[in-house]
C-alpha cells in the first residue's frame, strides 16, 4: 500500500496544477507535524545544524523563544524550534510542524537584533500560513489523486507515503520558492508581529532595503542566494512602507 500511494504522489509531480491548488492543502496539520519530524531529519542529514551549545545557536534559540510568547503563539497547533545553519548564505527558510532554519550568513549580514526578529517572524508566517504544504499540494497535484482514488488508503498509510515523498523533497522544502501572495501573507505576519514582539517594523524594511542595496551594487553570491528564493523585494519594501505611512497606522488604530 505504501509503495502505491508514493507512486501516486510522484505522479502528481508531473501535472500542471491549475490556479485553485494554490488555495487548497492536501495535508492536514497532524500531517504536517509528522511530516515536519521526518524532514528536520532529513535536514540534519543535509546540512550542518550548529549545536545547541554554540552561543549564537543558542541565541537563536532563546530569542525564537520570546517572540513566539510574546507573538501568543504558545498554543498553537505547532512546536516551534529555531536552528542555527552552518551556511555563509544570507537566508532562512521554515519546514511544516514549525522548524525555522536561520543561516549563519543572515545573523552576520543583519544589522539589528530587530531586523533578524523580522524574517524569524516571515518564517514563522510560512509555517501558520502553512505555505510549505501548500506548495507541496500545487507539486502533487490534486488531479492524479483523485483520479486514483487515493482517499480509499487508510490514514496510517497516507502518512507513510507523504513523509517518504517529503523526505524526497527536502532539498526544495530547504530552498523554497513561494509565491508571490504567499511572500506578502508573511511580509503581512510580520507587518501584524512585530510590535506584539516587541520590535519597531521599520526594521522589517531597513532589512530589505539593505538587501535591495546590497544586490544594486554588485552584491555577493551569498547576498543574491535570498532574491533566489525571495522574489519581488522592492514591491514587498513598498507594502511595507505603506504600512508604515502615518495615515495607515491612523486608520489601523
Amino acid at each position: 500500500m505504501r509503495s502505491h500511494l508514493i507512486i501516486v504522489l510522484m505522479c502528481g509531480l508531473t501535472i500542471s496544477s491549475c490556479s485553485a491548488i494554490g488555495r487548497i492543502n492536501m495535508f492536514s496539520v497532524d500531517d504536517e507535524r509528522r511530516i515536519g519530524r521526518e524532514v528536520a531529519q532529513e535536514v540534519r542529514r543535509t546540512v550542518q545544524i550548529a549545536s545547541y551549545s554554540d552561543s549564537l545557536s543558542s541565541y537563536i534559540d532563546s530569542i525564537g523563544a520570546v517572540v513566539i510568547r510574546r507573538c501568543g503563539l504558545l498554543s498553537n497547533h505547532y512546536r516551534f524550534n529555531f536552528n542555527l545553519v552552518e551556511s555563509e548564505a544570507v537566508n532562512a527558510f521554515a519546514i511544516p510542524g514549525g522548524g525555522i532554519y536561520i543561516n549563519r550568513g543572515l545573523l552576520d549580514f543583519a544589522e539589528t537584533e530587530g531586523q533578524l526578529v523580522s524574517i524569524m517572524i516571515h518564517e514563522i508566517g510560512h509555517v501558520m500560513h502553512r505555505h510549505g504544504t501548500r506548495a507541496m499540494t500545487r507539486a502533487f497535484g490534486l488531479n492524479c489523486m483523485i483520479s486514483i482514488g487515493a482517499d480509499k488508503i487508510d490514514k496510517e498509510s497516507r502518512y507513510q507515503g507523504v513523509a517518504a515523498v517529503a523526505t524526497m523533497l527536502t532539498s526544495q522544502l530547504t530552498m523554497m520558492r513561494y509565491s508571490r501572495d504567499a511572500e506578502h501573507q508573511a511580509d503581512k505576519f510580520v507587518i501584524d508581529n512585530m510590535e506584539k514582539a516587541g520590535f519597531d517594523l521599520q526594521e522589517f524594511a531597513d532589512f530589505m532595503k539593505l538587501l535591495i542595496d546590497k544586490s544594486a551594487k554588485g552584491g555577493s553570491n551569498k547576498v543574491m542566494n535570498w532574491f533566489s528564493t525571495h522574489p519581488k523585494m522592492k514591491e514587498r519594501l513598498n507594502r511595507i512602507n505603506k504600512a508604515l505611512s502615518p495615515t495607515n497606522k491612523a486608520l489601523s488604530m
